[in-house]
C-alpha cells in the first residue's frame, strides 16, 4: 500500500504541469545523446562496462516499449511524433526492424 502511494505521488509529480517541461527537456536531451551515440558507435550495448552506455541502452529499450504501447511520455503526441520521425529517419532507421505490430531494436 505504501508502494502504491509512492507510485501515485511519483506519477502526480511527473505529470504536474509545473515540471512537465523539465522532463520533456530531459527527454529531448537524451534523444540527442542517443543520436550522437548512434553516429559514433551504433547501438548502445546493455552489457557494456561503460555505465553511460548501459543507461542509454536501457533508455532506448524503455522508449521502444513506451512507443509500442503509447504509454508514459509517448502519450504526448509531439514526443510520439518525434520518436516516429527518429526511427524512420534514413540515418537511423537501419538500427530498427519493422514488424507488423511494433518497432524493435536490431540486435548487433
Amino acid at each position: 500500500n505504501n508502494n502504491q502511494n509512492q507510485n501515485q505521488n511519483q506519477n502526480e509529480f511527473v505529470n504536474d504541469n509545473k515540471y512537465k517541461g523539465y522532463f520533456i527537456e530531459i527527454w529531448y536531451n537524451k534523444l540527442q545523446e542517443l543520436k550522437d551515440f548512434f553516429d559514433k558507435k551504433g547501438i548502445p550495448n546493455s552489457r557494456s562496462t561503460n555505465q553511460d552506455e548501459k543507461i542509454l541502452s536501457s533508455w532506448l529499450d524503455t522508449q521502444q516499449k513506451n512507443y509500442t504501447k503509447k504509454t508514459y511520455i509517448m502519450k504526448e503526441k509531439y514526443i510520439y511524433d518525434k520518436w516516429t520521425e527518429f526511427v524512420n529517419d534514413d540515418k537511423y532507421s537501419k538500427y530498427f526492424t519493422k514488424d507488423d505490430s511494433k518497432d524493435d531494436i536490431k540486435e548487433s
